[in-house]
């Protein structure tokens, strides 16, 4: 069974810990991945924008070198993709196919240069925002204020479309969304966000965001994070699913996916310790008499589409 992950921040932790991806104290490594499953991985490069402006450049950059240093020395195993292709590519080979994603416009301190670098590096796509209001958009923990995408943002965004790049609106907030929906036409994802009606906190998306999201071709990634599942902050693979049925309840089959934030999260529902107990998830839909032709494409197919017409 193919698996897509839309959301971890491992490439970030490694960095910082100094620890490697074949095998690691993370969430999520190279030797789990391989066990679970053909696995595609959305990684997160991620910096805390509190840093500051060109700092947040010079960490971005050195993530994204690291994680480069990282898929070449074990090159056997995982592949960087920049398109679809390579990632039926790695598929085809057992290799897990790494596509990498910015967590948070802040890092391209206000200049459409530094994203190009980023593209030139490998960087296939970026949230615009993280927690923090920035020269982009506005953030869903950040403001109430009904401003939209800023004029950079704006550039950003046409940038991303016209290189075909995945445009993620996990941390986006609710106004940015639909001014968002009004500036491209193409698909876009919110990579690790759950439902708003289970879970009434900004980061999740409201009915009418997953509606229009999925209408778009898009695809969202439920997030594990115990505190984005429930209001109690302690969670099960339960919790999960309640989220993964109303996504599909409220727009198709087609519409939901994971997106762990593995790495990004301190912690898990209980059952899922890391990518290890992933299968767990898929086993449990099983037993709720779940089809299989729709535990794989909530496991990875789902995503994979979205990819295959935002990458092509």
């Amino acid at each position: 069974m193919i698996i897509v992950d839309g959301h971890c921040d491992t490439l970030s932790k490694i960095h910082d810990s100094n620890e490697n991806l074949m095998s690691n104290q993370c969430h999520a490594d190279i030797s789990r991945m391989k066990k679970a499953g053909k696995y595609v991985q959305l990684f997160s490069v991620f910096v805390d924008s509190k840093q500051g402006p060109l700092n947040n450049v010079k960490k971005a950059m050195s993530i994204i070198s690291y994680a480069l240093r990282q898929f070449e020395k074990y090159n056997e195993e995982i592949m960087l993709c920049l398109n679809y292709n390579d990632i039926i590519t790695a598929i085809g080979k057992n290799k897990i196919a790494a596509v990498m994603i910015i967590e948070g416009g802040d890092v391209l301190n206000g200049r459409i240069s530094t994203l190009n670098i980023m593209y030139r590096l490998g960087i296939r796509g970026m949230g615009l925002t993280w927690n923090y209001n920035n020269d982009l958009a506005h953030a869903a923990m950040d403001s109430s204020e009904e401003k939209g995408l800023t004029p950079f943002g704006i550039e950003v965004v046409q940038y991303m479309n016209d290189k075909k790049m995945i445009i993620d609106v996990s941390h986006l907030s609710e106004h940015d969304f639909w001014d968002l929906m009004s500036k491209t036409d193409r698909p876009f994802i919110a990579s690790h966000s759950n439902c708003r009606s289970i879970c009434d906190v900004p980061r999740n998306l409201t009915d009418k965001q997953i509606i229009a999201l999925a209408k778009r071709g898009g695809v969202i990634g439920v997030n594990f994070y115990p505190y984005f599942l429930n209001s109690k902050g302690k969670a099960s693979i339960d919790d999960i699913i309640r989220h993964i049925e109303h996504i599909c309840g409220l727009a198709g089959e087609e519409a939901a996916g994971i997106g762990s934030d593995f790495d990004g999260i301190d912690t898990t529902p209980y059952e899922l310790k890391g990518v290890e107990d992933i299968e767990k998830l898929y086993n449990k839909l099983a037993q709720l008499n779940y089809k299989q032709s729709l535990i794989e494409k909530i496991a990875g197919m789902n995503f994979l589409n979205a990819l295959k017409k935002i990458l092509a």
